[in-house]
């Protein structure tokens, strides 16, 4: 997985078709994920129009494991203003 992701032809696939999501976006990475730098999340940000993203503190890689109470109110709340804005 991670030689793919290094792979400059997937990753600039990947840069191109993100731009292409249409649907609401939320982002959310914990800030000390050690897998996938939480910088990166500036990135799908730029790249998805009208993503948001939440940054975690004292989170891993996997928000909604470590903290699914705070992950599920995040998704629940994003989900209810998205509604009310189509």
């Amino acid at each position: 997985i991670f030689s793919d992701i290094r792979d400059s032809t997937m990753a600039s696939a990947f840069s191109e078709r993100i731009t292409e999501i249409q649907a609401p976006v939320l982002i959310v990475w914990g800030q000390e994920d050690r897998i996938t730098d939480p910088r990166n999340s500036d990135i799908f940000v730029q790249q998805i129009p009208d993503a948001r993203k939440v940054i975690l503190e004292g989170v891993g890689h996997a928000p909604m494991i470590e903290v699914p109470e705070e992950s599920a109110r995040l998704f629940r709340q994003f989900l209810a203003e998205s509604v009310k804005t189509r």
